[in-house]
Parts: structure tokens; C-alpha cells; sequence
């Protein structure tokens, strides 16, 4: 997961990682055009969770009962 205005870690990295992975253990990086560094959520909430979870049923695998579920919302980050 890379933000493409990350000014902490630049973008390339994560092509780098994902070039040196092994392919059987590759998963598509997620790149959010114009988040930075640690923005990634407020950026785009419901792609965020939704490649997030891809990821977790991909690398651990879920009962199909768990997968049929929603994800419940994200609460408001208000006042933090």
C-alpha cells in the first residue's frame, strides 16, 4: 500500500518490493494516487478496506460465512 505524494517513502519502492517478491507470493500493490505517506485511509475509505480485505482473504483465507458479511463502516475521525 503506497501513496503516490508519500514524501516519507517514495512510490518506487513499492515496485521495488513487489519486482523482488517471489510470484507465487506477489499480490497487485495498491497505489492511491495522491495520498501520501499517511493518508492512505482518508484518501479513498471504502477502497482502502475493500483492497485490505483482498488481501487478508487472499494471504489467510475465510470461512465463506465471514466473506458474506459487510464490513461495518468507518467511524467518523472527528475531533482527533
Amino acid at each position: 500500500m503506497h501513496g503516490t505524494a508519500d514524501s516519507t517513502v517514495d512510490c518506487s519502492h513499492t515496485h521495488g518490493l513487489y519486482r523482488r517478491c517471489p510470484e507465487h507470493l506477489r499480490r497487485e500493490p495498491y497505489i492511491m494516487l495522491g495520498a501520501g505517506h499517511d493518508n492512505l485511509v482518508e484518501a479513498n475509505p471504502q477502497r482502502y478496506f475493500a483492497a485490505l480485505r483482498l488481501f487478508v482473504e487472499e494471504t489467510c483465507g475465510q470461512p465463506q460465512q465471514a466473506r458474506d458479511r459487510p464490513i461495518a463502516p468507518v467511524p467518523a475521525m472527528g475531533g482527533v
